[in-house]
């Protein structure tokens, strides 16, 4: 069962803009390459290789951190709609035992 609220979770949108990434990924992929060509020509001095190997490195860290943190948020907001399921659901089981009628008990006169 899908409730109304699943529609608007980050999964959604994450669909959205993944497709976005992929397409700014393919074209980084592409300026990495050129990069790492130039840097394999022997003209590059060490200190600009080494530089170029640690922002090649914090950009492998930062998409793993932003990888996680995605799917934190995905998570959150899964806890949150199970959080008001949860509540819902009590609700209508407090309502629907209120609505009840309980038996009234007749006290028998011999």
């Amino acid at each position: 069962m899908v409730s109304p609220s699943r529609s608007h979770t980050i999964a959604a949108q994450r669909k959205s803009t993944r497709s976005q990434n992929d397409a700014s990924s393919s074209s980084c992929d592409g300026a990495v390459e050129q990069l790492q060509a130039l840097m394999g020509n022997g003209k590059t001095p060490g200190y600009v290789k080494l530089l170029v190997e640690l922002l090649l490195e914090t950009r492998a860290e930062i998409k793993v951190a932003y990888d996680r943190n995605a799917a934190l948020v995905e998570l959150q907001a899964l806890m949150k709609e199970n959080s008001l399921l949860k509540q819902k659901l009590a609700d209508v089981m407090k309502s629907s035992q209120s609505s009840v009628p309980t038996p009234a008990v007749e006290v028998g006169h011999s």
